[in-house]
Protein backbone atom coordinates (compact mmCIF):
# COMPACT_ATOMS: atom_id res chain seq x y z
CA UNK A 1 0.00 0.00 0.00
CA UNK A 2 1.27 3.70 -0.98
CA UNK A 3 1.04 6.58 1.55
CA UNK A 4 1.11 10.17 -0.46
CA UNK A 5 0.63 13.64 1.13
CA UNK A 6 1.96 12.88 5.02
CA UNK A 7 6.06 12.96 4.26
CA UNK A 8 5.69 17.51 5.11
CA UNK A 9 5.37 15.31 8.95
CA UNK A 10 8.75 14.03 8.75
CA UNK A 11 11.53 16.15 9.21
CA UNK A 12 13.35 16.57 5.89
CA UNK A 13 16.94 17.31 7.35
CA UNK A 14 16.70 13.77 9.70
CA UNK A 15 16.43 15.11 12.71
CA UNK A 16 13.93 13.14 14.98
CA UNK A 17 10.95 12.50 13.68
CA UNK A 18 8.12 14.12 16.33
CA UNK A 19 7.09 11.34 18.65
CA UNK A 20 3.47 11.40 17.60
CA UNK A 21 3.76 11.63 14.31
CA UNK A 22 6.28 8.59 14.51
CA UNK A 23 3.66 6.38 16.88
CA UNK A 24 0.88 7.17 14.06
CA UNK A 25 3.21 5.99 11.56
CA UNK A 26 4.18 2.96 13.45
CA UNK A 27 0.39 2.04 13.96
CA UNK A 28 -0.35 2.25 10.51
CA UNK A 29 2.52 0.38 9.32
CA UNK A 30 2.03 -2.75 11.77
CA UNK A 31 -1.47 -2.55 10.99
CA UNK A 32 -1.30 -3.26 7.62
CA UNK A 33 1.53 -5.68 8.20
CA UNK A 34 -0.82 -7.75 10.26
CA UNK A 35 -3.16 -7.81 7.18
CA UNK A 36 -0.38 -9.01 5.18
CA UNK A 37 0.38 -5.61 3.79
CA UNK A 38 3.34 -3.73 3.58
CA UNK A 39 3.50 0.07 3.39
CA UNK A 40 5.71 2.40 1.50
CA UNK A 41 5.59 6.50 0.74
CA UNK A 42 5.14 8.49 -1.94
CA UNK A 43 7.96 11.51 -1.67
CA UNK A 44 7.27 13.93 -4.19
CA UNK A 45 9.35 17.41 -3.54
CA UNK A 46 7.66 20.08 -5.70
CA UNK A 47 10.07 20.75 -8.08
CA UNK A 48 12.07 24.25 -7.52
CA UNK A 49 13.32 26.13 -11.06
CA UNK A 50 16.17 23.47 -12.20
CA UNK A 51 18.27 25.92 -13.42
CA UNK A 52 18.10 28.10 -10.51
CA UNK A 53 19.62 25.47 -8.31
CA UNK A 54 23.55 24.81 -6.99
CA UNK A 55 24.34 21.64 -7.10
CA UNK A 56 25.12 21.42 -3.07
CA UNK A 57 21.21 22.63 -3.33
CA UNK A 58 20.16 19.78 -5.69
CA UNK A 59 22.31 17.42 -3.34
CA UNK A 60 20.66 18.39 -0.45
CA UNK A 61 17.43 17.69 -2.11
CA UNK A 62 18.99 14.13 -2.96
CA UNK A 63 19.95 14.03 1.36
CA UNK A 64 16.45 15.18 2.12
CA UNK A 65 14.72 11.88 0.38
CA UNK A 66 17.35 9.70 2.01
CA UNK A 67 16.90 11.09 5.33
CA UNK A 68 13.05 10.45 4.67
CA UNK A 69 13.13 7.10 3.76
CA UNK A 70 15.76 6.56 6.81
CA UNK A 71 12.62 7.62 9.15
CA UNK A 72 10.02 5.53 7.08
CA UNK A 73 12.24 2.56 7.94
CA UNK A 74 12.24 3.01 10.95
CA UNK A 75 8.66 3.34 11.53
CA UNK A 76 8.22 -0.30 9.82
CA UNK A 77 7.47 1.15 6.07
CA UNK A 78 8.93 -1.02 4.01
CA UNK A 79 9.64 1.23 0.62
CA UNK A 80 9.15 4.81 -0.57
CA UNK A 81 8.69 6.25 -4.07
CA UNK A 82 10.21 8.81 -5.47
CA UNK A 83 7.70 10.95 -7.52
CA UNK A 84 9.51 12.04 -10.73
CA UNK A 85 6.63 12.94 -12.69
CA UNK A 86 4.12 15.91 -12.77
CA UNK A 87 5.96 19.28 -11.87
CA UNK A 88 7.84 17.26 -9.06
CA UNK A 89 11.45 17.78 -8.82
CA UNK A 90 12.65 14.39 -10.69
CA UNK A 91 10.48 15.47 -13.63
CA UNK A 92 11.93 18.72 -13.99
CA UNK A 93 15.37 17.56 -14.30
CA UNK A 94 14.61 14.67 -17.15
CA UNK A 95 12.37 17.69 -19.04
CA UNK A 96 14.15 19.30 -21.97
CA UNK A 97 11.41 22.09 -21.58
CA UNK A 98 12.07 22.27 -17.73
CA UNK A 99 15.87 21.85 -17.50
CA UNK A 100 18.02 24.21 -19.27
CA UNK A 101 21.09 23.42 -17.13
CA UNK A 102 24.36 22.52 -19.19
CA UNK A 103 26.18 21.11 -16.53
CA UNK A 104 26.39 17.36 -15.18
CA UNK A 105 22.61 18.06 -14.34
CA UNK A 106 21.36 19.37 -17.71
CA UNK A 107 20.15 17.43 -20.93
CA UNK A 108 23.02 17.05 -23.10
CA UNK A 109 22.35 12.96 -22.47
CA UNK A 110 20.13 10.98 -21.13
CA UNK A 111 22.38 9.86 -17.99
CA UNK A 112 22.37 13.73 -17.19
CA UNK A 113 18.60 13.76 -17.45
CA UNK A 114 18.78 11.21 -15.08
CA UNK A 115 20.99 11.63 -12.43
CA UNK A 116 19.24 13.65 -10.12
CA UNK A 117 16.68 10.67 -9.40
CA UNK A 118 19.57 7.98 -9.78
CA UNK A 119 22.19 10.26 -6.92
CA UNK A 120 18.82 9.79 -4.90
CA UNK A 121 18.15 6.47 -5.25
CA UNK A 122 21.31 5.79 -4.73
CA UNK A 123 21.74 7.79 -0.89
CA UNK A 124 18.16 6.10 -0.27
CA UNK A 125 20.21 2.23 -0.96
CA UNK A 126 22.80 3.45 0.93
CA UNK A 127 21.22 4.54 4.12
CA UNK A 128 18.27 2.03 4.25
CA UNK A 129 19.95 -1.04 2.70
CA UNK A 130 18.98 -3.38 -0.32
CA UNK A 131 16.08 -4.78 1.27
CA UNK A 132 14.51 -1.39 1.13
CA UNK A 133 11.94 -0.92 -2.11
CA UNK A 134 12.32 2.33 -4.31
CA UNK A 135 10.32 2.69 -6.87
CA UNK A 136 9.94 5.87 -9.44
CA UNK A 137 7.23 7.58 -10.83
CA UNK A 138 8.16 9.03 -13.81
CA UNK A 139 6.40 10.87 -16.66
CA UNK A 140 6.18 7.84 -19.58
CA UNK A 141 5.36 10.74 -22.05
CA UNK A 142 4.98 14.66 -22.28
CA UNK A 143 3.50 14.90 -25.75
CA UNK A 144 -0.43 15.79 -24.32
CA UNK A 145 0.77 17.45 -20.88
CA UNK A 146 0.59 20.88 -20.42
CA UNK A 147 4.44 21.03 -19.65
CA UNK A 148 4.42 24.91 -18.82
CA UNK A 149 1.52 24.63 -16.31
CA UNK A 150 -0.68 26.80 -17.86
CA UNK A 151 -3.73 25.50 -19.31
CA UNK A 152 -5.93 26.69 -21.45
CA UNK A 153 -9.29 24.39 -23.31
CA UNK A 154 -8.19 25.95 -26.86
CA UNK A 155 -4.03 24.37 -27.09
CA UNK A 156 -2.46 21.31 -26.08
CA UNK A 157 1.10 21.46 -25.62
CA UNK A 158 1.28 18.78 -28.13
CA UNK A 159 -0.43 21.26 -31.21
CA UNK A 160 2.32 23.78 -29.98
CA UNK A 161 6.11 23.20 -31.71
CA UNK A 162 8.42 23.70 -29.38
CA UNK A 163 7.46 22.51 -26.29
CA UNK A 164 6.02 19.34 -28.50
CA UNK A 165 9.72 18.87 -29.55
CA UNK A 166 11.00 19.40 -26.12
CA UNK A 167 8.42 16.60 -24.75
CA UNK A 168 9.52 13.19 -23.31
CA UNK A 169 8.87 10.43 -25.71
CA UNK A 170 7.95 6.56 -24.79
CA UNK A 171 11.38 5.92 -25.78
CA UNK A 172 13.27 8.14 -23.49
CA UNK A 173 11.44 7.27 -20.43
CA UNK A 174 12.24 3.79 -21.04
CA UNK A 175 16.01 5.00 -21.12
CA UNK A 176 15.26 6.87 -17.70
CA UNK A 177 14.01 3.69 -15.74
CA UNK A 178 16.66 1.45 -17.44
CA UNK A 179 19.33 3.79 -15.59
CA UNK A 180 16.94 4.29 -12.31
CA UNK A 181 17.28 0.49 -11.92
CA UNK A 182 20.85 0.05 -12.17
CA UNK A 183 20.68 2.80 -9.43
CA UNK A 184 18.74 0.84 -7.16
CA UNK A 185 17.16 -2.86 -7.88
CA UNK A 186 13.87 -3.06 -6.61
CA UNK A 187 14.03 -6.48 -3.99
CA UNK A 188 10.22 -7.91 -3.41
CA UNK A 189 8.84 -6.90 -0.42
CA UNK A 190 8.21 -9.37 2.22
CA UNK A 191 6.00 -8.48 5.25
Amino acid sequence: MWVEGEAFSIPEDGSEVPSETRAFFRRLADGCASLGASLGLQWAPFGLPVDSLTVDRIRSIEDKGAATAVALKDMGFKAIEVNAAGFNQGELFGSRFHNTRTDEYGTQSIESRARFVCETIAKIKDACGSDFAVQVLLDAIEENDNLDNNATLMTLDSQVTDPFSKAMTVEESIALAKLFEKAGPIPPISV
